[in-house]
């Protein structure tokens, strides 16, 4: 794992920002160690791990660049899986999900309602890698239980909403969302898990370096995406 910092923006997380959370979010804030940081504007992410496209498929290396910025709500994510490029994006509140064969002819296209939902929860859901925003205005928090914790993320006229699950010591260690899976033509709301773990200190604020994503069908389990390797770097 490499980490590289360069500037942050001018506002810091304050105390009182952080006292009129929910009190598994302040733990949280406690155990990152945001409150007095500036906060994150944006990231860059250099990712290796492994991909897969169906249930039945074949493990498939991968690496990946994405850009995120906090202010807008807003990512890019560029990927080589093989000989196919994708990218996946959420920009201006809209998402899009585009698949390239050598990165030139044209596969596959998504776009819609259930796309930029989808893209939108990922947003949400990626917030342990610019955990200064957990008291941004367009997230607010609901505390279900002394494990976890509803947060519903609201920008124009989107609106989505997961649960994040947290450890004793106040990791983020599970989100769960109903989000929409497409099955050929059509989508269908399923479960959908991201799981984080091996958090490091980077820059004073403790951040995961590795993660997995499950779709929970009625079929079994389908974790299709295995991050192993991240460069980190502040914007």
């Amino acid at each position: 794992m490499q980490i590289i910092i360069n500037s942050l923006t001018n506002e810091i997380v304050t105390e009182e920002e952080v006292n009129n959370l929910p009190s598994l979010l302040r733990k949280y804030a406690e155990y990152s160690g945001i409150v007095g940081k500036e906060k994150i504007r944006k990231v860059e992410l250099k990712q290796k791990g492994l991909f897969k496209t169906k249930p039945d498929g074949k493990w498939l290396k991968f690496k990946a660049h994405q850009e995120i910025d906090t202010r807008n709500s807003s990512f890019v994510w560029k990927a080589w899986i093989t000989v196919l490029k994708v990218v996946d994006r959420f920009v201006d509140n809209k998402g899009s999900l585009i698949i390239r064969l050598f990165g030139l002819i044209p596969l596959a296209k998504s776009e819609g309602k259930e796309i930029d939902e989808g893209e939108a929860l990922r947003f949400l859901s990626e917030l342990p890698w610019y955990p200064t925003i957990i008291a941004d205005k367009k997230v607010t928090w609901k505390e279900i239980n002394d494990l976890a914790a509803e947060a519903v993320f609201k920008i124009s006229d989107l609106e989505v909403s997961a649960l994040f699950y947290f450890n004793e010591s106040g990791e983020i260690i599970k989100i769960e969302a109903d989000r929409y899976f497409k099955d050929g033509k059509n989508f269908r709301l399923e479960k959908w898990n991201g799981i984080w773990d091996n958090y490091r200190l980077i820059n004073g604020i403790k951040i995961p370096t590795t993660c997995q994503v499950i779709w929970k069908l009625a079929e079994g389990d389908f974790t299709y995406f295995k991050l192993n390797d991240l460069e980190y770097k502040i914007l």
